[in-house]
């Protein structure tokens, strides 16, 4: 059974917020009106929080296979350098980059451009767990898997919105908050999930950041068996490309 933290839950109401309002801010209506805009906001926030609690729960599952638990948090910057300013006193906060940016973008673009990076995860070991394992902490690949477990959820669940949408026609919209959540949390930034997935194993990074990258492109003009097979083939010549490289050096 998953759990989740009373600060885990707040970090994902507060994500759900603000990507339900990322998605939601731009209703696609010519004329606005007031009651149809709040309407689909609150569609979208629903929305958000099944796929962020999909998302999260991927990497929980995925964490205790390794004897290890994970915690969310919002994707937050605590310093800009290596040296704390000596002029300071106290402890440096952590500026919450999940929120800002996203925030930011949705009233400068009136929602056209949308960044879907709101939380980041931390990998802990638990040491009863963890015994007869080779290692008594989790590995950098244990933790790339771990953390690649979110994506690959987010874009499960984009697949099936996908496969409904015909009797379902809001699951286009739970599919395309999917596949935002998938791809920019691939993206190797500090904390986030593709930064652990490419210091973990830059091959498995390769494969499976071009294989969303493809799908979050195919999936709204193709069917999903479609676009798992082009996915596939264009990240495993990227894989191709990115070994003889390595071999080369």
């Amino acid at each position: 059974m998953v759990k989740f933290s009373a600060a885990e839950i707040r970090t994902l109401f507060i994500a759900a917020l603000v990507l339900g309002l990322l998605f939601g801010y731009d209703d696609g209506q010519a004329n606005f009106q007031l009651s149809y805009w709040i309407t689909n906001v609150i569609i979208m926030i629903i929305l958000a929080l099944f796929s962020l609690i999909m998302y999260v729960a991927g990497h929980k599952v995925r964490a205790k296979k390794f004897g290890c638990e994970s915690s969310i948090h919002i994707w937050s910057m605590s310093r800009f350098s290596y040296a704390a300013s000596s002029h300071l006193k106290g402890p440096i906060k952590a500026i919450p980059l999940g929120v800002i940016i996203p925030l930011l973008l949705i009233f400068l673009t009136q929602g056209a451009w949308k960044v879907a990076t709101f939380t980041s995860t931390t990998i802990k070991s638990i040491s009863a767990r963890r015994l007869g394992r080779e290692f008594r902490r989790v590995t950098e690949f244990e933790e790339a898997q771990i953390a690649l477990a979110g994506p690959l959820t987010a874009l499960l669940v984009a697949f099936i919105a996908k496969i409904l949408m015909p009797s379902f026609p809001v699951m286009q919209h739970l599919m395309v908050i999917n596949l935002y959540l998938a791809m920019f949390n691939m993206l190797p930034i500090p904390t986030l999930d593709g930064v652990k997935i490419y210091f973990g194993s830059p091959l498995m990074f390769t494969f499976f950041f071009v294989m969303i990258l493809g799908a979050f492109f195919f999936l709204s003009t193709l069917s999903v068996l479609s676009t798992i097979i082009f996915a596939f083939i264009i990240a495993l010549a990227a894989v191709l490309v990115h070994y003889n490289r390595v071999v080369k050096v």
